[in-house]
């Protein structure tokens, strides 16, 4: 899949490059080790805000850092940056190159088990440790905006995840679509939860920046202007389904992302988590 998400034309870099060896062992970080208990699913609708105009705000709220930045960005503040009317800055940092779609969650369900793989031998043990990362990561928030029908996002709260938000970059498109469910598989996608009533919020990039460190490559998104959000039912079907934007006037430019909020689901048969494969923006014919 091509890249949707392209850096300003001036970017920011400093420091210097790091060796592999080095970051390595980070991107191991905030990747859980056990599944959050299920309790039945539950939660009513929720009653949408009024779509918002941007307007220029003196202190506009930045995104709360929470775990998982190893994984992805989480911010569990996100649903309150979504009702407002401007976002200071969304960061995304990366460990061992720059992510194409850098996307947000307020959670992502951590992976149980432990990683079996062969021995490591001085030949293969950088690969053997990139492949453990991705494993532990397997339903972070970049899987939705991956294009990778046998990946998905999970949010990783108690229950059925209501009021649990994915932020993905649509970049210029006018329309797009979701695969709603863990849809590797039938199986899959009946066992799990999917969203049924969601909140659909439409944002504005205003700037991107990129710097690099020792550690880590570091997306800097901001301002972000909250264009205007409203409600949509999904239906509980395989394949893509059309994911209804809110209706905005939009500025010239190829920095959009779409926030959805959980506010009902379809009850999963074994598992109360609930999932999104993936959020595809649809080209203009």
């Amino acid at each position: 899949m091509a890249s949707l998400w392209q850096p300003d034309k001036h970017m920011l870099r400093s420091g210097e490059i790091m060796p592999r060896t080095a970051w390595l062992g980070m991107l191991l970080l905030g990747c859980g080790s056990s599944t959050p208990a299920r309790p039945p699913v539950g939660g009513p609708d929720q009653a949408a805000p009024a779509p918002v105009a941007p307007a220029p705000a003196p202190d506009m709220p930045t995104l709360r850092e929470g775990a998982g930045m190893g994984c992805g960005p989480v911010g569990s503040n996100l649903p309150v940056l979504l009702h407002g009317r401007w976002i200071a800055s969304l960061v995304d940092r990366s460990f061992g190159g720059r992510r194409d779609n850098p996307s947000w969650a307020t959670s992502h369900l951590a992976v149980k088990g432990t990683y079996v793989h062969p021995e490591p031998t001085a030949d293969d043990w950088q690969d053997v440790m990139i492949a453990k990362a991705a494993w532990g990561c397997r339903y972070s928030p970049g899987q939705a905006a991956d294009d990778d029908r046998d990946t998905a996002w999970c949010e990783g709260v108690d229950g059925p995840g209501i009021g649990q938000v994915l932020l993905v970059p649509i970049g210029k498109a006018a329309a797009a679509e979701i695969w709603n469910g863990y849809q590797k598989s039938e199986h899959l996608r009946t066992g799990n939860a999917r969203p049924r009533r969601v909140r659909v919020t439409l944002l504005d990039v205003r700037g991107t920046s990129w710097d690099h460190t020792q550690m880590s490559d570091i997306a800097t998104l901001g301002p972000i202007a909250v264009l205007g959000s409203d409600e949509a039912t999904l239906k509980d079907v395989a394949g893509p389904q059309p994911l209804p934007l809110p209706a905005a006037e939009r500025p010239p430019g190829d920095r959009a992302l779409v926030g959805l909020e959980i506010l009902s689901v379809y009850a999963g048969e074994r598992y109360a988590d609930t999932c999104v494969g993936d959020v595809v923006p649809v080209a203009s014919e």
